[in-house]
C-alpha cells in the first residue's frame, strides 16, 4: 500500500511539472499606449488592430498588448467617434526585431461637441436677491452663478427670472449668446448681469454693559420677537437648524443686519439669578429702512 502512494505521488509531481507554463499569458514584444487628449472622449471606446490581431480599449487611454512576428507592421486604431482622431505626427508603423520590446505610443485627440454658458450676477446697494432663476430658451437652468454645460453650437437666449421687487436689472434682462464647439479645449460664452438693489430692511447694532463682580459666565442669548436669535454656523456643534445660538458675554457689542421695519422687540434670556437687566426687558426698537437703530441692556452682577 505505501509503495501504492509513493507512486500516485510521484504521478501527481510529474503531472504538475508537464502543465508548468501552461496558464502563462503569452510574451509580449509590442505594446500600444494611447494617450488622450482634448475633451469630449469616445464614450464607447475604441479598438487598436495590429498584424491581424485587435484588442479593444474601453477607456479614454489605455495600453494594448500584441505578440508579432518579426518585422515591418501597421497599426491602426479603429471605431472612432466622429470627433476624434490620430494625431497626424504619430507613427503607425512600427519594426518588431528579435528579443526587443516595443512601446508605440500615440496620440488620439478628441475635440469639444458641446459648448458652455457661464452666467454671472453681480449686484449693487443692498438686500440682495438670493433666489433668482436663470433662463435657458425659456427652460429652467437653475440658479447663478454658475456654468450650463452640454450645450450645443448656436445661439441661446438667456434670461433672468423670479427678481425680488426691490431689485432691477441694469440693461436688459435677457441676452442672447453663441455658443461654439470644435477645439481641443470647451469653449464657454459668458452671460453677464447686472441687478441693482433697493434697501427693504434695516440694522440694529445691540450693546450689552456688565458690570459687578459676579458676572454671567455663560453669557445671555438673546430674543427678537420672542423669538430666539440664530446666527449662520458651519462645523458648528452646539447649533442646530443649521445655525448657532448668540450668546452675548460681558460687555460687548453687537450688529444685526437686515432686520424687518416696524417696532420690534429685543429681550435678554438666559440670565445668570445674580444678576439683574436694568429697566424694561424686553425692549423695543423701531427699525427703518435702511438705517441702523441703536439699544443697549445695563447688566448688574454684584459681587457676593
Amino acid at each position: 500500500m505505501r509503495s501504492y502512494i509513493v507512486l500516485l505521488a510521484l504521478f501527481a509531481l510529474g503531472s504538475l511539472g508537464c502543465g508548468e507554463g501552461l496558464n502563462e499569458p503569452p510574451p509580449v514584444n509590442l505594446r500600444v499606449r494611447i494617450i488622450h487628449a482634448g475633451v469630449d472622449p469616445d464614450a464607447d471606446g475604441y479598438v487598436v488592430s495590429a498584424g491581424g490581431k485587435s484588442v479593444a480599449i474601453l477607456q479614454p487611454s489605455g495600453t494594448a498588448d500584441f505578440f508579432l512576428p518579426v518585422g515591418l507592421h501597421e497599426v491602426a486604431v479603429e471605431r472612432l467617434a466622429a470627433n476624434c482622431s490620430l494625431s497626424a505626427s504619430a507613427s503607425t508603423r512600427v519594426v518588431i526585431v528579435p528579443g526587443q520590446f516595443v512601446e508605440l505610443p500615440l496620440r488620439i485627440e478628441c475635440r469639444a461637441v458641446t459648448g458652455a454658458i457661464f452666467v454671472a450676477v453681480s449686484q449693487s446697494g443692498r438686500d440682495f436677491d438670493s433666489d433668482f432663476t436663470v433662463s435657458v430658451d425659456g427652460a429652467d437652468a437653475g440658479i447663478a452663478p454658475g456654468v450650463i454645460e452640454g450645450r450645443q453650437p448656436g445661439s441661446y437666449v438667456v434670461a433672468l427670472g423670479d427678481i425680488n421687487a426691490n431689485c432691477a436689472v441694469s440693461g436688459s434682462g435677457s441676452q442672447v449668446v453663441t455658443v461654439t464647439a470644435g477645439g481641443m479645449s470647451r469653449d464657454t460664452v459668458n452671460a453677464i448681469f447686472k441687478l441693482a438693489c433697493a434697501a427693504v430692511t434695516g440694522d440694529v447694532e445691540l450693546s450689552v454693559a456688565t458690570t459687578g463682580g459676579r458676572p454671567d459666565p455663560n453669557g445671555y442669548t438673546l430674543l427678537l420677537d420672542g423669538e430666539l436669535v440664530m446666527e449662520p454656523c458651519f462645523y458648528c456643534y452646539w447649533g442646530y437648524y443649521g445655525g448657532a445660538i448668540v450668546r452675548l458675554v460681558g460687555t460687548t457689542s453687537r450688529l444685526f443686519e437686515q432686520i424687518q421695519p416696524g417696532v420690534r422687540t429685543y429681550e435678554l434670556s438666559d440670565v445668570s439669578p445674580f444678576c439683574v437687566v436694568e429697566g424694561s426687558n424686553p425692549r423695543p426698537v423701531t427699525v427703518s429702512i435702511g438705517a441702523t437703530a441703536r439699544v443697549s441692556f445695563d447688566v448688574a452682577c454684584p459681587a457676593p
